[in-house]
């Protein structure tokens, strides 16, 4: 079940600018805004994971989510740190990430992962799902 993140609490874990996620150069915000300029929007990209996407790919897909907004919540994995088992990692959303950095959004949807006590003290937001009504 999705919850609602801080922002800035996610990109202090993960920052997709200068974390550089994108494996052939860094994109910045000035590539995606002259993207958005130029109506370079991209619905969809290659098929595979991000490191396939070629760089203007990347920021074309970016460029979409900003102006398009999107509906399905990043995926981050907290891991559990008192068995060992590293983290955070984010397992999907960077283009989300990006865009919603881009326009200054101050929550993101999540579906967060691992030890919800740990995402409690990173997050402050209670992770845990809800069942029932």
């Amino acid at each position: 079940m999705p919850v609602r993140l801080p922002l800035a609490k996610v990109v202090a874990l993960r920052n997709p600018y200068s974390d550089c996620p994108w494996p052939h150069s860094e994109i910045r915000p000035c590539d995606i805004r002259k993207a958005i300029a130029e109506k370079r929007l991209r619905r969809e990209v290659t098929d595979g994971w991000h490191g396939v996407y070629s760089r203007k790919e990347n920021i074309e897909r970016i460029a979409y989510f900003v102006v398009k907004g999107w509906r399905d919540p990043i995926g981050i994995d907290v891991g559990v740190p008192g068995m060992g088992f590293q983290g955070p990692a984010l397992t999907d959303g960077y283009h989300r990430l990006s865009a919603a950095m881009f326009r200054r959004d101050t929550h993101i949807r999540a579906v967060v992962d691992g030890d919800l006590n740990f995402a409690f003290e990173l997050f402050g937001v209670n992770c845990e799902e809800k069942y029932g009504r």
